[in-house]
């Protein structure tokens, strides 16, 4: 099983839909109760567009390893993208829990992508993005990324992030700061040259 996971990790990380899904249901069919198996289901449903097939994924990988943080900032991701904004940020933080979790800096950044994501979207109105809760979401944003830059120096994209804020919020020094790290880490882009 190990073997046919390792092939369909690496498929989907080239974006090679249709092979990894191949090599995940030979490991599927193998032990039907494996809850990377079925993780990597969800992200590769998730990928083809398949957004109820990927949550019943998920949901069973988190019923045979409920603490599973690999499995928990994953699905966090999904949710995020689903715009629950609520569940994916409490199931970040039971992935940040795990302090043994090898990449807690992901599981920080992705916390702090998805509040970011909550602050631009149009469930928050702008009357009140000078709110106390949209304050209190800047704050848990820069929280959030400066805890995964603390545990990974080299996630530009914390870095463009964090720039982007406080350039909002007219600091510009601290967003001049931040632009600059990012630079120093990633090619500049549309997004980064437009602060």
């Amino acid at each position: 099983i190990n073997a046919y996971l390792t092939l369909a990790k690496a498929q989907l990380d080239n974006k090679q839909w249709q092979s990894a899904h191949k090599n995940l249901l030979k490991a599927q069919n193998l032990n039907p109760k494996n809850a990377i198996t079925q993780s990597y289901l969800g992200f590769y449903s998730q990928q083809v567009g398949e957004t109820k097939q990927a949550q019943i994924y998920y949901k069973k990988a988190l019923s045979l390893s409920p603490n599973n943080p690999e499995i928990l900032n994953q699905y966090g991701v999904f949710l995020c993208k689903q715009n629950d904004f609520t569940q994916a940020i409490k199931t970040f933080d039971k992935a940040i829990r795990h302090k043994s979790f090898t990449q807690l800096y992901l599981a920080y950044q992705n916390k702090g992508l998805c509040l970011y994501k909550k602050l631009n979207s149009s469930k928050i109105t702008l009357d009140s993005k000078n709110s106390k809760s949209s304050k209190k979401i800047k704050r848990d944003i820069k929280r959030s990324l400066l805890a995964a830059i603390k545990h990974n120096k080299g996630l530009a994209l914390s870095y463009l992030t964090l720039a982007e804020l406080e350039y909002k919020d007219k600091h510009f020094k601290k967003s001049y700061n931040y632009l600059k790290e990012f630079n120093n880490l990633a090619i500049p882009n549309e997004r980064s040259t437009s602060l």
